[in-house]
Formats: structure tokens, C-alpha cells, sequence
């Protein structure tokens, strides 16, 4: 299911909940807040999932559920603190000498091991699919970049890492702000859990990233599909699903792309 996340913390806007985000792997405690419930928490960050174009928003101090139509709502209170790290802590961190991913989420560090070779051949051939399309449509404003560090949120203490990205400006520097990101494209192994998948799908979303593509490898390491998206209204809508062994031309992209998936890792 698609979802936007937005982080929300006490005497801030906050919204309405219509799916509750699962967060186990970050958070020390949860409790749900139910339809109705009106509280304030200090110090407490508020964690929201759900279709953006329903939320309601309140100014006040109190944390007002509204169902907007729904007849019930959950949400979740994330009842600890951001963690300590900045974006600018982890844009000056010398990045893991074993090749692992250190990306920054909500504060903390999230690091990932070491993609395996079928995951660096993917990620390195989409982007040469990409970067072909952009040059063959003479699209010199928009660049194609791997593994390039993006300041999500510095309020919200995010920064990550996409396997793939298109951009809107040619950086100079070692990070590239997240307004000019224009597609993201994460490539997906097996032992990526679905929180983390979730959570950085809901981070591009909030960042309000137009497109974004999921490429998924089986236990073989092999491409197994291809999903873009498009956000609309502040959700990713899926508008792609491609698999192995099929040219299909993707418009959930800033130029249509035509390609079959299974040469990602062939």
C-alpha cells in the first residue's frame, strides 16, 4: 500500500491518521491514540501515515483526530525523542570503508550492509538505462546520479541514500537537496525489511519527490519486478508494474523510459 509519512511534533500542525505506520524497529515506545482522544505530550513526536488529500489539520496544542468521513482512525505517538545525529553530522561522516550504507533516520544512524554484486549491477544499469533516455531526449537540465547522499528533512533529522536518482541541478558538493530530486529509484534485496522499505518510501513521499521506482531482486539476486510511481497529492500512486521479459515503456518518469527489467541483472 502507498502511504506518505509526515513527522509531527507536540504544539506543532498535526494530522489525521487513517492507516497506523508501523515503526518496531526505531521506537522504544507506542501506544495508539484513538478517534477522539485529545492530548498533549510534551516532547512527545507524533508519527502519521495515511492518504494525504484526507488528513485534517488542527494549529492548536491539542492532538485532535478528526475521521474525516472514516468512521474509525488510528495513529501512533512516538513517545521518544528524535535521535542525536544531524543531517550536517552525517554529511560530514566518513562514510563505512566496508562499503556498507550509513544513511540517517529520524536521528539515528541506519547503516546497511554491503550491497551484493547482482544489487550493484541493477542499480548501475538502471541508471544507464535512465541516463541513455535522458540523453537521447536531450534533457541536459536533468542529471542522472548512483548513490548520492539527499537531505530529506534536517528538522526531522533524515538523510538517505537511493540507489539511483534523477536531478534538476548538477551538484557541486556531496549532497544534493531534496528539492531538486526528481525521481528516486531503491533497489530492493531480500533482507530489506518492510519497515525500512516503508519508511523511506513515506520520506520521498513527504519530500514530495515526483517520482519513485521500486525494483525488487529475489533470493537469486535477480530482478523479479519493477513498480514506478507517481506522487499525486502527496501519495505515491502506482502507475508501472513491469516484470522480466517484457519491453514496457514507463511514464511515471520526468521522460518516458522503454526497457525490459530483466536486463537490469541479466
Amino acid at each position: 500500500m502507498s502511504i506518505l509519512v509526515e513527522y509531527v511534533q507536540t504544539w506543532a500542525s498535526v494530522a489525521t491518521a487513517f492507516t497506523r505506520y508501523r515503526c518496531d524497529h526505531m521506537a522504544s515506545s507506542l501506544r495508539p491514540v484513538e478517534w477522539g482522544e485529545r492530548s498533549v505530550l510534551p516532547g512527545a513526536h507524533y508519527l502519521f501515515a495515511g492518504p494525504a488529500s484526507e488528513w485534517v489539520w488542527d494549529t492548536g496544542p491539542e492532538l485532535i483526530l478528526d475521521s474525516g468521513g472514516a468512521s474509525t482512525v488510528t495513529a501512533t505517538v512516538l513517545e521518544h525523542p528524535l535521535g542525536p545525529h544531524t543531517v550536517e553530522e552525517w554529511l560530514a561522516t566518513d562514510r563505512p570503508e566496508d562499503g556498507s550504507s550509513l544513511e540517517l533516520i529520524w536521528g539515528y544512524w541506519y547503516v546497511s550492509p554491503a550491497p551484493s554484486y547482482r544489487h550493484q549491477r541493477a542499480a548501475h544499469r538502471l541508471g544507464r538505462v535512465i541516463e541513455d533516455a535522458l540523453v537521447a531526449a536531450g534533457r541536459t537540465d536533468l542529471h542522472m546520479f548512483s548513490a548520492t547522499a539527499v537531505e530529506i528533512s534536517t528538522p526531522w533529522r533524515t538523510g538517505l541514500i537511493p540507489d539511483v536518482v534523477v536531478v534538476d541541478i548538477d551538484p557541486d558538493g556531496v549532497s544534493v537537496a531534496r528539492e531538486h530530486l526528481v525521481l528516486a529509484a531503491e533497489v530492493w534485496s531480500p533482507g530489506n525489511s518492510r519497515s525500512e522499505r516503508e519508511t523511506k518510501i513515506g520520506a520521498y513521499a513527504e519530500a514530495g519527490v515526483p517520482y519513485f521506482w521500486s525494483i525488487e531482486l529475489d533470493h537469486d539476486r535477480r530482478v523479479s519486478a519493477l513498480v514506478a510511481y507517481r506522487l499525486i497529492r502527496g501519495r505515491y500512486v502506482e502507475q508501472t508494474v513491469a516484470t522480466p521479459g517484457s519491453t514496457v515503456t514507463i511514464t511515471a518518469a520526468p521522460i518516458a523510459i522503454t526497457f525490459d527489467p530483466a536486463y537490469l541483472t541479466a
